[in-house]
């Protein structure tokens, strides 16, 4: 959707790639078993540093469960040029802790008192948030 402003020719061509992988998987069906109400929202997030060759601008994603049960999934390109990878990967930190806390939030507002974790592979980025 990024693109659709100035579409280019290769855009074309992942639309059309889509479109192929949408009609030979027209349909999928999410399953969440029956248990317990989870106590823990969790996110697991990731970035690629100066991903875009054009702004050097890097992407984040990441992924948001409730216990065992995927809620969301996302992916952004970031505001600001990073430096290092580390400071990309610490705004996906950032990013996946808001997205956390506000679904946390709106659990608490249903009367349900969660605990919330950010996961990331980056040790820079562990060490950062750690201090």
């Amino acid at each position: 959707m990024q693109a659709m402003s100035k579409p280019r020719v290769v855009d074309k061509l992942r639309l059309a790639r889509l479109a192929t992988y949408l009609t030979a998987y027209p349909q999928m069906t999410w399953l969440y078993p029956y248990g317990d109400f989870p106590t823990k929202v969790y996110c697991e997030v990731d970035a690629d540093w100066a991903g875009g060759l054009e702004t050097r601008r890097s992407r984040d994603g990441g992924y948001e469960f409730l216990g065992i049960y995927l809620l969301d999934g996302w992916t952004c390109i970031q505001q600001t040029v990073a430096l290092s990878r580390g400071e990309s990967e610490l705004y996906a930190i950032c990013n996946g802790a808001a997205r956390g806390l506000w679904t946390r939030a709106v659990f608490e507002e249903m009367g349900f008192d969660l605990t919330f974790q950010v996961g990331t592979d980056s040790s820079a980025a562990n060490g950062i948030t750690a201090r």
